[in-house]
């Protein structure tokens, strides 16, 4: 064993935040969900620990916030609506 985090797994941080998805060769990888400390969350892919494609991130309010990535910079992004 090299030591490195592979396959499914989470991670957590000091400051309170933590992973939950794939890991290859310590980095996220494939899907995951990375929740904040504040309650936010953020569901999506990465690629070498980058989100990259389409995710959702989830503010602790309710509002959601379809984005897309690319290497780890947002390239756009469009509000839902919160359902009651």
């Amino acid at each position: 064993m090299d030591g490195q985090m592979n396959g499914q797994g989470v991670f957590y941080y000091a400051n309170g935040d933590r992973y939950e998805g794939t890991f290859v060769d310590d980095k996220k990888n494939g899907q995951g969900v990375y929740y904040f400390a504040s309650g936010d969350r953020y569901e999506g892919t990465y690629v070498d620990d980058k989100r990259n494609g389409q995710g959702v991130y989830y503010h602790a309010d309710g509002s959601q916030q379809e984005k897309f990535y690319m290497n780890g910079v947002e390239t756009s992004s469009t509000s839902r609506c919160m359902l009651m």
